[in-house]
């Protein structure tokens, strides 16, 4: 390598130089070769790539990088720590096209993109921040609860009612009527789509008007309310549902519901509603449920269950 006067540019270019080595082995001593040269460089990433291949090897050159987490373009694809390059293969390293980088785009939920002519569901916003519920509920688990677990049951929904008397119908219409698998997605997409709306970051307190009318005039007082339907919750064999619900003789009870359970199925109208499955509560409490109806309280929404209680319908997603 020829001298340019200039030292610390020959230091650069030796160490890059040594950074590099060519070689030809045959096809079958090529998982050897990179063991050997991920051996030797212990802590390092390889970047392994095929320059020709012949009749009985092939000239391969191991690419050693001191930096972590260096990218490039190379026909394996990605670089690799040296330990995973044991296994491989004569094809995967010649045959493999470089692939063309491209900057990653978010990852986005089959219910968040665009819809097509047969999802007629969307999932709809959380009406807060992930995090605005914290310190009770986490943004951990609205993210998974949220974007995981509600915009799958929307995503089965819009494949099972295609073509069925329920791919127009609201909603609403799904929960009250269907049955089996279409009712369970169904009704999970309503149940999610209403919970949301009964938690909130200015939540917690005490109801007031005619809510607070009504609840002392069927239970007593509010603070009778809140112990009954905590001991609904905490009582809920499995996963499911409680709800403050109107009655058709419109009184206000309380109903506990297993699965996906939901009082429109008896003519009822939700007036409130708490999630008692796992999802809702195990990353921030474990089994610990008293403590996530106990959280529950502090951000009830009153408010959403005065508008449900003076509509007199059912909410609508």
């Amino acid at each position: 390598m020829p001298h340019t006067g200039n030292p610390e540019a020959d230091a650069n270019a030796t160490r890059a130089d040594q950074s590099t080595r060519t070689e030809t082995v045959p096809p079958a001593r090529w998982p050897d070769a990179c063991a050997q040269s991920s051996r030797a460089h212990h802590g390092r990433l390889v970047r392994v790539q095929a320059l020709a291949q012949h009749n009985d090897g092939a000239v391969i050159r191991l690419r050693i990088d001191d930096r972590d987490g260096v990218s490039g373009r190379m026909r394996f694809g990605s670089l690799l720590p040296p330990r995973t390059l044991d296994g491989l293969t004569a094809g995967e390293t010649c045959e493999r096209p470089e692939p063309e980088i491209a900057k990653p785009q978010p990852k986005q939920h089959k219910s968040q993109r665009r819809p097509t002519m047969t999802q007629k569901h969307q999932l709809p916003e959380l009406p807060y921040a992930e995090d605005a519920l914290q310190p009770h509920i986490s943004a951990e688990t609205l993210a998974l609860h949220h974007g995981k677990h509600h915009a799958t049951y929307v995503d089965k929904l819009n494949g099972l009612i295609e073509g069925t008397r329920f791919a127009d119908a609201r909603l609403s219409e799904v929960v009250a009527e269907a049955d089996g698998g279409t009712f369970n997605n169904a009704a999970q997409a309503w149940n999610h789509a209403f919970y949301w709306h009964c938690l909130s970051p200015q939540g917690g307190g005490d109801p007031e008007g005619e809510l607070a009318t009504r609840i002392g005039r069927d239970f007593g007082s509010t603070e009778a309310l809140r112990e009954q339907f905590s001991e609904a919750l905490t009582r809920l064999f499995g996963s499911g549902w409680v709800w403050l619900a109107l009655n058709p003789a419109g009184n206000l009870v309380i109903e506990s519901r297993g699965n996906a359970g939901n009082p429109l199925r008896d003519g009822m109208v939700p007036i409130l509603t708490c999630d008692m499955w796992e999802h809702a509560y195990y990353v921030d409490y474990r089994n610990r449920k008293k403590e996530y109806v106990d959280a529950f309280w502090k951000l009830v929404n009153w408010d959403f269950a005065a508008q449900n209680l003076s509509r007199g319908q059912p909410f609508e997603v």
